[in-house]
């Protein structure tokens, strides 16, 4: 006979114990005390299961009206699933029968916030600060709320009061520096890079002056591009501007011209971009390339998404040609440390894009040079801000590029070092 220890039967009947009372929580739960239901209800709420959390938070308002946090509580998993109507209509409930009651005061400015309505947050906030002047989280929804409206006066006084309460407040130290890097109109950047063959051609160089200004309306710059490759010198001149349509549309638009064989004679490029939500952006546009004797048209687009410090974009292009369409494309990563300028970003691509001017002039090829030879690359680069007006840049990129109808394919190593100046 087996003899089971003393020690293993009790852990047992402990662990039939809670598996009892939880399978008779799950079969009768509406027997349970309301804090016990309560307390299930938000654990299924904050672990994303919303109606199973509602359903126990209604059967206890239907017993218990004015049970407030079962109301603020139905009025966030709302929000969380974009309800935002139906989660007001949970709040102004509580707030008709207690005017005072903070927290869902504080619910409402998050649903405010949160449904991109910064002028009701901000109205809301207000009335909250009147009476605690001195919350550190209060003036930060403040602050964003501010920005938000474009009021980025008001934004800076309130981040500023944050940081004199809070001196490590993570949130409102980017805050400032964003708002005070769009206080900066003007931005010079210099560039050089240097392309290395594998074969066939000499070390390939090229200096890039630009100047930029942003405005209320959107960012343009004129840039400048010199090229010394294949025993020649090239210029080109581009201008481009990225304007604000509205608070969810920009564009971008760029036109670049040169008289020289190393880039396309004229460059043109139209987009149009568009916030889907707070963490996805689309975008379609083309580009065209005229060469001394052809044109070549590009239709392109992006879906980009952003996770927290990540940032994602896959790029297509489409290029037609001679009653068929070739593809190729680029798919890019970027993770940001602390600012907007500062990131370490990889990518991948396959066949000819014209947004990477090394390759537009494609060894003197024109237009069935673009369709018909292949290329792969991948790229690493780094940006840095150093002061609140320095940003420095390193790029490195290797391309696989095909130069002949035969197959002939060589590598090509390329490096690139920007200095940008924000005045």
């Amino acid at each position: 006979m087996i003899s089971i220890p003393r020690s293993f039967k009790k852990n047992a009947a402990i662990a039939l114990a809670i598996l009892s009372s939880q399978g008779l929580f799950a079969q009768d739960w509406k027997a349970q005390p309301v804090d016990s239901v309560f307390h299930a209800a938000r654990k299924e709420a904050f672990s994303g299961d919303y109606p199973a959390a509602r359903e126990k938070l209604f059967h206890i308002i239907h017993a218990h009206a004015d049970h407030a946090d079962a109301r603020l509580l139905i009025a966030r998993t709302y929000a969380w699933e974009k309800q935002y109507d139906a989660a007001r209509r949970e709040i102004h409930f509580v707030i008709k029968r207690d005017p005072g009651n903070t927290e869902a005061i504080e619910t409402l400015v998050d649903v405010e916030m949160w449904s991109e309505r910064f002028s009701e947050a901000l109205a809301v906030i207000e009335q909250l600060l009147t009476d605690a002047p001195d919350r550190s989280e209060l003036l930060f929804k403040k602050a964003r709320a501010s920005y938000e409206m474009n009021q980025n006066a008001a934004a800076l006084a309130a981040v500023e009061s944050v940081l004199r309460l809070a001196p490590e407040h993570h949130d409102a130290i980017q805050l400032r520096q964003q708002i005070m890097d769009e206080s900066k109109k003007y931005s010079v950047r210099l560039a050089t890079s240097a392309d290395v063959f594998s074969k066939y051609y000499s070390l390939g160089r090229g200096l890039s002056a630009e100047i930029g200004r942003m405005s209320a309306w959107g960012f343009a710059a004129l840039r400048v591009n010199i090229a010394n490759r294949f025993e020649s010198y090239g210029t080109q001149v581009e201008a481009e501007v990225y304007p604000k349509l509205s608070k969810r549309v920009y564009g971008y638009v760029n036109y670049a011209y040169s008289a020289d064989e190393l880039f396309p004679a004229h460059r043109i490029g139209v987009e149009g971009y568009v916030k889907i939500a707070r963490s996805l952006e689309a975008s379609a546009g083309m580009r065209s390339l005229r060469f001394t004797d052809s044109r070549a048209y590009i239709y392109t687009g992006s879906v980009t998404l952003y996770a927290g410090d990540y940032w994602v974009s896959l790029r297509p292009y489409m290029t037609p040609y001679d009653g068929h369409m070739t593809a190729s494309g680029v798919v890019s990563v970027r993770r940001y440390f602390g600012d907007a300028d500062s990131f370490l970003g990889i990518s991948a691509g396959m066949g000819f894009s014209p947004d990477y001017a090394r390759l537009q002039s494609a060894f003197g090829i024109g237009d069935a040079g673009i369709h018909s030879f292949n290329s792969q690359r991948t790229a690493i680069s780094w940006q840095k801000r150093f002061t609140k007006s320095w940003v420095a840049n390193l790029a490195c990129e290797l391309t696989r590029q095909e130069i002949g109808r035969d197959g002939g394919y060589l590598l090509i190593t390329s490096s690139t070092v920007s200095i940008k100046k924000k005045l």
